[in-house]
């Protein structure tokens, strides 16, 4: 992912806020402003994606989703999104598509995990405020930036 510019990372803060909140519609039109401005922003898509899925808006949740996934096809979590979407709504079938791209992929390396909600920041996995509830991994060193490997965390 290219980096970000600084209205894409504000845009992408905001929208993580509304989502902490459970302010999904408010999410939704914050993303699709985002999705407006900057096009070519798979993360955009994905936010705007999982806004409209939390607000119940499941297709247009699907086609933002799948643009995500189109403009970069590394995007793994937004393919998960998708896939546990389709599950939910009856279409698991259509699941195994969108995740088989992944299949043969390796684990990511231990020092790319994440789990504080520092990183899921729009640099970080792109992820809503407090997605990692309740899930092990890495905390963030503050001081420089880098995971740190010896400790693990359960973030709540």
């Amino acid at each position: 992912m290219s980096e970000l510019t600084l209205p894409e990372r504000s845009g992408l803060q905001r929208i993580s806020q509304a989502m902490a909140a459970q302010d999904f519609a408010r999410a939704a039109t914050l993303a699709a402003d985002l999705v407006r401005a900057s096009p070519a922003l798979a993360l955009a898509h994905y936010m705007h994606g999982a806004a409209l899925a939390s607000s119940g808006r499941l297709d247009a949740a699907e086609k933002a989703l799948r643009e995500a996934i189109r403009l970069d096809p590394s995007l793994s979590w937004a393919a998960v999104r998708l896939g546990m979407m389709l599950v939910d709504i009856g279409r698991a079938a259509e699941t195994r598509a969108v995740i088989a791209p992944f299949a043969d992929t390796e684990p990511r390396e231990q020092g790319k995990l994440h789990n504080s909600q520092n990183d899921c920041e729009p640099r970080g996995c792109g992820e809503p405020a407090g997605h990692h509830q309740g899930r092990q991994g890495r905390q963030r060193d503050s001081t420089d930036g880098q995971h740190r490997s010896d400790q693990n965390i359960n973030d709540g």
